[in-house]
């Protein structure tokens, strides 16, 4: 015969598995949508203006690789803007 004790603590570990899986699998839903789904913080003028500075706007992911890229390319045009003052303005 089964010990009632044993048994109700194997079901509330069981409870408790099923809870922390059900908690993972929600951060993991909402997490995934934040980053990769839509932005939905950007009202349409914002994204009005990111798209005029040719940022990518279809989703999170999108805007950070664009401006990261954009940003490169204004530190590069920057570094070239200083390699052509004279000398004694560096």
């Amino acid at each position: 015969m089964m010990n009632p004790l044993r048994s109700e603590k194997a079901f509330a570990s069981l409870i408790g598995l099923l809870l922390a899986i059900a908690i993972i699998v929600f951060v993991a839903y909402k997490v995934y949508g934040v980053y990769l789904g839509k932005p939905t913080v950007q009202d349409k003028q914002t994204r009005k203006a990111l798209s005029e500075q040719g940022l990518d706007t279809s989703s999170a992911v999108g805007t950070y690789q664009s401006t990261k890229g954009r940003v490169g390319d204004i530190k590069k045009m920057i570094a070239d803007q200083s390699d052509q003052l004279p000398p004694e303005m560096k």
